[in-house]
């Protein structure tokens, strides 16, 4: 929803029908200079404190075994 809120006030900015109107076109010009680079900083947090908080599967990913559960021979069990 964010990106098509930046989009949108992208694509009125440049929309000569908003050029006739200067107190819209410098409201739209506020908003993409300080909105949008707000915007996107709220979303890089947003992604990173979900991630965050996101526990690590215990079966390691897409429910595969990890390597660390798969026994292994050594050298010294073959020798035996």
């Amino acid at each position: 929803m964010a990106v098509s809120l930046m989009i949108a006030v992208s694509v009125a900015r440049v929309n000569p029908v908003m050029r006739r109107f200067p107190k819209i076109e410098s409201v739209l010009k506020f908003i993409h200079v300080a909105g949008v680079p707000l915007l996107v900083i709220a979303m890089a947090y947003y992604v990173l404190a979900g991630a965050a908080n996101q526990p690590l599967p215990a079966s390691g990913m897409n429910g595969m075994t990890s390597v660390s559960s798969i026994p292994v021979k050594s050298s010294l069990d073959v020798l035996r």
